[in-house]
């Protein structure tokens, strides 16, 4: 009875009551996000989705779901999910799935045939990808998600030289914590003259309280931040402008969503180029290419991002960005009395 009424009432929280999805389009394609519905990430990603089908293809359905991971993703909980899955898709055959990031990836890895036998499983915003799962998931092509760490930590020191401590900050979730522990073994020992510390904390006020007392000469590096508390998810653009307003030194970030909320910059992930890139994969599979035969792409380029605001309270002038940076937040009157430098760079007015 116990596991009747979880899935009843996961049912009525997802909006399908009694019904069970059937769709009857001569394609059709499921959106599996790891996370949640609301995460700005999952948004870009949905958008470039969205853009690539609308423009290749005529005849088909999308189904967008959410695993909603990062609130809750233990054993018991996939459980359900797989006993909740077979049941709202039990009528539906699904021409290609999409999935982002690794939680997803990872469900379906042990549970894919078993809900949808043989059907061709499109990932992107993949950290953990081993080259051994190509071998052992063969109809699974797709793109990671790189981040550039090194490139952003060594583009800020060249904006301020004078930098001797930065704080990567995040909450406590595992994926802040994993990210860490990357930065420490694979990119630390690139910046000897630099002191690294890290901030994990699972309230916004420890964050404000540890800002209070970080010396002048330092620069703040921002993982998303999720977790306020056990199974309390806010929003990482909230998180972001909090954490920014309440420091002194610079922030720079590694994702597209956290701009206009606080980071000076850095060379962003931009989860509109994920699903459009996974989006165009999909596409090639529903035209009749073999998913086999689809390589899997380390990673979509990433760009330098900067915020004019930011740029302007710190004292940065703009010609001393990296070659063709995208700038946003710019006023109209900058254009007007700036056109000269315009020439020499790739401006974005987002």
């Amino acid at each position: 009875m116990i596991k009747k009424t979880f899935l009843f009432a996961l049912l009525l929280m997802l909006g399908i009551g009694n019904t069970r999805a059937a769709y009857t389009a001569d394609r059709n394609i499921l959106v599996l996000h790891s996370y949640h519905s609301t995460f700005q990430w999952n948004v870009e990603i949905n958008q470039g989705i969205q853009d690539v089908l609308q423009k290749s293809l005529t005849d088909y359905n999308v189904v967008w779901d959410y695993m909603d991971s990062k609130r809750l993703f233990d054993s018991t909980y996939q459980e359900k999910l797989l006993e909740l899955y077979r049941y709202k898709y039990n009528d539906t055959r699904f021409d290609v799935v999409i999935v982002s990031d690794d939680d997803a990836m990872q469900f379906l890895f042990s549970f894919g045939e078993q809900l949808f036998p043989s059907v061709p499983v499109v990932f992107c915003g993949i950290n953990n990808y081993q080259p051994e799962y190509r071998e052992m998931y063969p109809h699974f092509p797709g793109l990671m998600e790189k981040l550039d760490n090194p490139e952003t930590v060594a583009m800020a020191l060249e904006l301020f030289p004078e930098t001797k401590n930065i704080y990567f900050i995040g909450d406590k979730s595992t994926t802040a914590l994993d990210l860490t522990a990357i930065f420490r073994k694979k990119h630390e020992n690139l910046f000897p003259d630099i002191a690294f510390k890290y901030l994990h904390k699972n309230q916004l006020s420890d964050i404000a309280e540890a800002l209070e007392n970080i010396p002048s000469e330092s620069l703040l590096m921002l993982w998303p931040f999720l977790q306020q508390k056990e199974n309390h998810l806010i929003k990482t653009e909230t998180a972001t402008s909090f954490i920014t307003s309440q420091s002194s030194v610079p922030a720079f970030g590694f994702w597209h969503f956290m701009l206009k909320h606080g980071i000076t910059g850095g060379k962003l992930v931009n989860g509109y180029n994920q699903g459009q890139n996974a989006a165009e994969i999909a596409v090639r599979i529903l035209q009749g290419e073999a998913a086999e035969n689809i390589p899997v792409t380390e990673s979509v380029p990433n760009s330098f991002y900067f915020d004019y605001q930011m740029l302007k309270t710190f004292g940065i002038n703009p010609a001393d960005l990296p070659e063709n940076s995208n700038v946003v937040n710019i006023p109209e009157s900058f254009f007007s009395k700036n056109k000269n430098l315009l020439l020499g760079f790739t401006w974005a007015m987002i």
